[in-house]
């Protein structure tokens, strides 16, 4: 009788081994898939991937032209951001406890020349126009101390 049992319990045993091996190669291969159809020369790094599977709460288009309403939109907001060059698709993404203040130095071309990074650089060179600018998510940090909020946002 614990023979029947083991036999029964290897053969399940089996066939279970078999299931997950084949949900794990059909899962497999719809990434594959799925991956193959995108075209990585249009990627900089793996963090652009990513970028793919997060939707913006807001875009804005042209920086340049766009400039009051992002200012307005994000007054006294903390939040998340990315800077789209359009032409090349390069990509700056920041965090700020006050999104309008932080966008408000990106304007300002003395503040831009005074730091030198990546975005600042690239800001001056080709101006705003040439970027669009995504809110990636809005942060609440309401009932947050400052060191608390910094940690919460990054």
């Amino acid at each position: 009788m614990k023979r029947w049992l083991f036999s029964i319990n290897t053969t399940l045993n089996i066939g279970l081994l078999y299931l997950i091996i084949v949900l794990f190669l059909t899962v497999t291969s719809i990434i594959v898939l799925f991956l193959a159809f995108l075209d990585f020369n249009q990627f900089h790094q793996t963090s652009d991937i990513l970028l793919l599977f997060i939707v913006p709460i807001m875009i804005y288009d042209n920086a340049d032209t766009d400039k009051s309403i992002i200012l307005s939109d994000n007054k006294g907001k903390a939040g998340i951001y990315l800077w789209t060059h359009k032409l090349s698709g390069k990509k700056y993404i920041g965090s700020a406890i006050d999104l309008s203040k932080r966008i408000k130095y990106y304007f300002n071309t003395s503040e831009l020349k005074r730091v030198d990074n990546y975005i600042c650089r690239a800001i001056i060179s080709h101006t705003h126009s040439a970027f669009s600018l995504s809110i990636l998510d809005h942060i609440d940090t309401s009932n947050l101390n400052m060191k608390d909020a910094r940690i919460l946002i990054l």
